[in-house]
């Protein structure tokens, strides 16, 4: 029972999601134990609960019945609660950015933080058709795949100085079409919710042809992963852990199939990428 209870608070205040996010960006660091490693990935984590809770308060401004997800209903019975977690969060993040972030590294992260500010904002239909950044057809997929790729691997790279070779950018494509695959399953979830202008992928082409498609984007990750090795990109026991945690998220995702519970996608779809980066980093501390 305490267990679930933590569970659930964990999915409404968008703190997993957070750590989620957070522990993928730590992945991206090579020398892990680096000063930047720590305070960019607290930064990511954070922000991103901030961002997850301010996009809950535009929510309910736009009404009660936008949103009916867990988040949603436990915002709207604990506003004082959520509201301490999204300035403790925001607090913190500007923290980290005036303590450690040069002036080049806010302006890489402009682009995301614009994203962020705008999708949830709706506006009456002011061109006729337009009337948020999530109603333009598939750019909802896009936008969310481009961001996480952006804040957890682009930036990351950027600040070790790594080259913008063939491996940076056939990462940044099969790293995209993976948190891609991750979105699927939510679209899924809300398919009873969504407004048929979305033009979601489950919208246009059915559930499971949508979860195929995830699942190939799963697949085409995890030979990368193989590819990697196969270039001495990295160790055997990297490579393993990898194959092992995209095989055991396919399989979650093709859960979806059978259980489109609320519980089920946000705590185990979302905990992806931490089981990603929780597995690969302890082969990598072990030194394998």
């Amino acid at each position: 029972m305490l267990a679930r209870v933590l569970q659930q608070f964990l999915v409404a205040t968008n703190l997993w999601v957070g750590l989620s996010v957070g522990a993928f960006t730590y992945l991206s660091f090579h020398r892990a134990t680096a000063q930047d490693a720590w305070w960019y990935s607290a930064l990511v984590a954070l922000a991103t609960t901030a961002g997850y809770g301010y996009m809950r308060w535009v929510q309910v401004g736009q009404g009660p019945g936008k949103q009916t997800t867990l988040g949603h209903r436990w915002f709207l019975q604990n506003r004082t609660a959520a509201s301490l977690i999204l300035g403790l969060s925001l607090g913190l993040s500007l923290a980290i950015l005036y303590f450690f972030a040069g002036w080049q590294l806010i302006l890489f992260l402009i682009p995301a933080l614009a994203v962020v500010l705008f999708y949830p904002i709706t506006f009456l239909h002011a061109f006729h058709a337009f009337t948020s950044l999530r109603s333009l057809p598939g750019l909802k997929l896009l936008l969310i795949s481009a961001c996480w790729t952006h804040l957890t691997f682009v930036v990351p790279m950027w600040m070790q100085g790594q080259p913008m070779d063939i491996f940076f950018i056939t990462e940044t494509l099969l790293r995209t079409l993976f948190i891609a695959a991750l979105t699927i399953p939510f679209d899924v979830r809300d398919l009873a919710v969504d407004d048929e202008n979305l033009k979601t992928l489950p919208q246009w082409v059915g559930t499971a042809k949508a979860l195929a498609l995830a699942g190939l984007g799963l697949g085409l990750y995890q030979i990368w992963w193989a590819v990697q090795f196969a270039f001495q990109r990295i160790s055997l026991g990297e490579m393993l852990a990898g194959v092992v945690a995209l095989e055991v998220s396919y399989h979650l995702v093709k859960g979806v199939l059978k259980n489109r519970s609320e519980m089920y996608i946000s705590f185990w779809i979302e905990a992806i990428p931490l089981l990603l980066a929780l597995l690969v980093l302890g082969v990598r501390w072990l030194g394998f």
